[in-house]
């Protein structure tokens, strides 16, 4: 169970076991019946980037989130840790929130995490969200160069402000970039490199056609850190998954086409059970 540390409303910091992690918890609308929605961030991401999307989704249903070790407003680890512990922490958050089942979404990194999450603790997931990710490293048609700048933290974040900004016209590109950035927190050294470790080496491609809950798979089509090829062999592996691939969005297409990306999402988590049979 989770124990309150201190209170800084959307945020509070919260304790598990000896661990200390800062979460996040919105809205929840009108509408009661509403799942809320967990989301799994991306590697090196801290939450207040995402208050744009959180806040227009919480109009509609709770969302809960939280920083990884070392990133944004939690802790810098001080061992190493693995994927499955990360979702041990999901479980044991949503635990506290008194939260039976929740809808996922993962991003990027964060999509790891989700898969491992929905296998690891499948009956506490009801549907399964993952953009721009693939079933693990190494990444298809990646280029070395850019999986390069991947580890180091302040080249990484440069190379997400650039790929935010991907399709975009100039005007878009000043305001969106500008915003990337005021919310943007550079995260730990440390935190980051026990990102990149608690993937390394993690695939699921074996344990995927086993997943059996609606999947949607979002890729933006000119994404150079995880080509859609990735998403593609992800989509074909989980079945039932559909795969959307947005059109000139690259990595952080959830920030660059957010309006598509949402649409996608809110269609996929709304439709009745019997409108995401995939069709043989």
């Amino acid at each position: 169970m989770t124990s309150p540390v201190q209170e800084e409303a959307p945020y509070r910091t919260v304790r598990l076991g000896a661990r200390k992690l800062r979460m996040g918890r919105w809205g929840g609308g009108n509408d009661t019946r509403a799942l809320p929605l967990l989301i799994f961030n991306g590697i090196g991401i801290n939450m207040e980037v995402m208050e744009p999307l959180v806040q227009s989704m919480a109009a509609e249903r709770p969302v809960v989130m939280f920083d990884m070790p070392g990133i944004g407003g939690s802790p810098a680890p001080l061992v190493p840790y693995a994927a499955w512990q990360a979702a041990s922490w999901a479980a044991e958050l949503l635990e506290g929130e008194v939260i039976g089942q929740a809808d996922v979404l993962g991003i990027s990194w964060g999509g790891v995490i989700a898969q491992q999450f929905a296998l690891q603790h499948r009956k506490s997931v009801r549907r399964l969200a993952l953009a721009t990710i693939g079933p693990g490293l190494p990444f298809l048609d990646a280029r070395l160069n850019i999986l390069a700048r991947v580890l180091d933290p302040q080249q990484f974040a440069g190379m997400m402000r650039g790929n935010v900004v991907a399709g975009l016209a100039d005007a878009d590109l000043k305001v969106l970039g500008r915003r990337f950035q005021e919310r943007l927190r550079t995260p730990s050294t440390r935190g980051y490199i026990y990102q990149l470790g608690a993937i390394s080496g993690w695939f699921s491609t074996p344990a995927l056609p086993l997943l059996d809950l609606p999947t949607l798979v979002m890729a933006g089509s000119e994404d150079q850190i995880v080509p859609p090829a990735n998403s593609r062999l992800l989509a074909d592996l989980i079945p039932d998954s559909r795969l959307e691939v947005i059109e000139g969005a690259g990595h952080l297409l959830m920030f660059s086409h957010q309006a598509q990306f949402l649409a996608l999402l809110r269609e996929f988590l709304d439709a009745d059970d019997s409108a995401l049979k995939k069709v043989a």
